[in-house]
């Protein structure tokens, strides 16, 4: 449990010191601190695949699923899209209105899954929508 709350504070002081980052890199373009971001992600990502078994295993599934390969590439060039557009507007003084974004968008994440794929909320932690955090993606 401690180490569960552990990684909600990280969480929640790393995304809300981010946009405080980014302002000091406004001198860079937003494409090009997305492109750093990508090519130092790849052979970090290489290696803890690499290394932690399970991770290597879906993996390599992915990479042999022409399906899956697709929707891999799909996320990643929508998440390229997502920073980069968080980077540009926090860089052009949107910080407030970028992070309104953020905010909102666990929950329409929900809302969608509920209203295009009739996903049930009935297991759904009513938490869970209150305190979305980075960490989810790790689960």
């Amino acid at each position: 449990m401690t180490k569960g709350v552990l990684f909600i504070i990280g969480g929640y002081l790393i995304w809300g010191l981010f946009p405080l980052y980014w302002k000091f890199l406004e001198h860079v373009s937003a494409s090009e601190i997305v492109a750093h971001r990508i090519l130092w992600s790849v052979p970090l990502l290489a290696l803890a695949v690499a290394i932690i078994k399970p991770w290597r295993h879906h993996f390599l599934i992915a990479c042999s699923n022409k399906k899956q390969l697709s929707y891999l590439t799909l996320s990643s060039l929508l998440i390229a899209i997502n920073w980069g557009g968080h980077v540009y507007g926090v860089n052009k003084g949107w910080t407030v209105e970028v992070s309104m974004g953020y905010f909102l968008s666990p929950l329409i994440s929900v809302l969608a899954g509920y209203m295009l794929f009739k996903e049930s909320l009935i297991n759904l932690p009513k938490i869970s929508i209150i305190t979305s955090t980075p960490i989810d993606s790790f689960e």
